[in-house]
């Protein structure tokens, strides 16, 4: 399930969610689109810290992975295009 909330501010108002989001984070009361985040106590953590800029552009990345991620189903499109060579017909 991918979840994603959009948000716009100043630096300072950044501030302040980021602060606030993080302490919801460790108490297990962080909601995404009304799904809680809880990060696992006993397993190992894989996260990282991205920096991307120009002159007239910036995206920083904080993200945190652990497990292993299920295989995603093929799309319909891919299973349409195995059976191309048989046509239908009215």
């Amino acid at each position: 399930m991918n979840s994603r909330e959009k948000y716009l501010g100043s630096k300072e108002e950044f501030y302040f969610f980021l602060k606030d989001e993080v302490i919801k984070l460790f108490k297990d009361k962080l909601k995404i689109e009304g799904t809680r985040v809880v990060i696992p106590d006993n397993e190992e953590l894989d996260y990282q810290i991205k920096f991307d800029s120009d002159e007239n552009y910036g995206d920083f990345t904080i993200k945190v992975k652990w497990g292993e991620k299920p295989e995603q189903l093929e799309d319909f499109e891919e299973n349409t295009n195995d059976n191309e060579d048989n046509t239908f017909e009215f």
